[in-house]
């Protein structure tokens, strides 16, 4: 690993963190960054030491050649950058969401399986390993045959929950994929205020976030999604929730003989609670479990940025693993574009008021379809 080299394409915090991260899992060597401000460009160089950051990607990929490329800008350019980096037989670790169509999912796939390179995608729970004990409990049958999972979203943002569902959205989806991963369809209902939203409700979403933050056009303040898988019922809802912090972000998992409660948006926090059923009226104890070698490995509790940086530094390896190994990285991205797709086909249902079979025939993005028809027919 000490041999591998790294570069950076969005020079910004994340840019930074996954720079250092990289370093201190993988012993790699930074040789350069790209980012289109000329003050982030002059910050990366000073961190890293490094004066091969440029203004253009082809420019680095062409100069730097680097093995592996961290994608950390927002989502409009995480097609072409990887497509880009592919065509150049760089390997790609890129931000979420993947895309911010279907379209540019099946692109950034076709050109890392057409150029023989590893695309993986940050949706950094999969690295968590109460995820993993999870799965294990589960196919043990601690708490019997899973029938249902609950995803909620993040707390403490006064955001609707229209961007809520491309920043952290399909974080969500990939974590319920963990657990029910054949999701062969949603029916969803998007509300604005106290009513259905419309297509006159799309908006670019950086007039929530700022222009530093785009993540394409979206919809609604409330969105209530039900998803099949098999015989596991699956939903994910969304709102603002100004109040509640990352304690209000995660999943129940329940079976016909108990459940779990996972927390955090690090899934870093598991109960569990048996019996079939729950009642606020009965004295229920939900018990947790622990990991003390993950939770205390130095007999200390870690800090939240410690946890983050730990599980950043397994993904990459999990990376460097794939490339050594030849095999799919455990959050890949035919996993990244399914966790996307379930956060479209909601959309898609709101506007078509059915249900939506997974994979979608419509593969651009639902809501400049729904815009465009909308136009036409007025």
């Amino acid at each position: 690993m000490a041999n591998t080299t790294v570069a950076v394409v969005g020079c910004g915090s994340m840019g930074h963190n996954h720079a250092r991260a990289a370093i201190q899992e993988l012993d790699a060597r930074v040789v350069g960054g790209c980012d289109i401000s000329a003050e982030a460009r002059e910050r990366f160089t000073k961190a890293f030491g490094t004066d091969a950051v440029y203004p253009s990607w082809d420019e680095l990929y062409e100069k730097a050649n680097p093995d592996i490329v961290f994608v950390t800008t927002h989502g409009s350019f995480h097609g072409p950058a990887t497509i880009a980096a592919a065509e150049h037989g760089i390997h790609v670790f890129c931000e979420k969401p993947m895309a911010l169509s279907l379209a540019e999912c099946d692109a950034m796939v076709e050109a890392c399986d057409r150029n023989g390179v590893k695309l993986a995608i940050n949706h950094i729970k999969r690295a968590s390993s109460y995820n993993i004990m999870v799965r294990h409990l589960i196919e043990s049958g601690d708490i019997g045959d899973v029938f249902a999972i609950h995803a909620y979203n993040k707390g403490g943002r006064e955001r609707p929950a229209a961007t809520e569902m491309m920043e952290m959205g399909t974080h969500s989806a990939d974590w319920t994929r963990v657990f029910a991963p054949e999701v062969q369809w949603v029916h969803a209902h998007v509300t604005v205020g106290n009513r259905e939203a419309g297509p006159l409700d799309i908006i670019p979403s950086t007039e929530i976030t700022g222009a530093h933050r785009d993540s394409g056009p979206v919809i609604g303040e409330r969105v209530f999604a039900t998803y099949g898988a098999g015989a596991i019922n699956t939903t994910i809802n969304f709102w603002m929730n100004a109040d509640n912090d990352d304690w209000s972000y995660g999943l129940d998992i329940i079976g016909t003989k108990g459940r779990y409660a996972l927390r955090s948006s690090l899934a870093t926090h598991l109960f569990r609670h048996y019996g079939s059923q729950m009642s606020p009226v009965y004295n229920h104890q939900w018990q947790p479990v622990l990991m003390p070698e993950e939770d205390t490995p130095h007999g200390r509790p870690l800090t939240r940025a410690e946890i983050r940086d730990r599980l950043q530094g397994l993904m990459f390896r999990d990376l460097w693993e794939a490339i050594r190994d030849d095999r799919e990285p455990v959050s890949n991205g035919r996993e990244g574009r399914a966790a996307l797709e379930m956060m479209h086909g909601a959309w898609e249902s709101h506007r078509q008021r059915a249900r939506v079979d997974f994979p979608m025939t419509r593969r651009e993005h639902p809501l400049d379809a729904w815009a465009a028809e909308s136009t036409n027919a007025e």
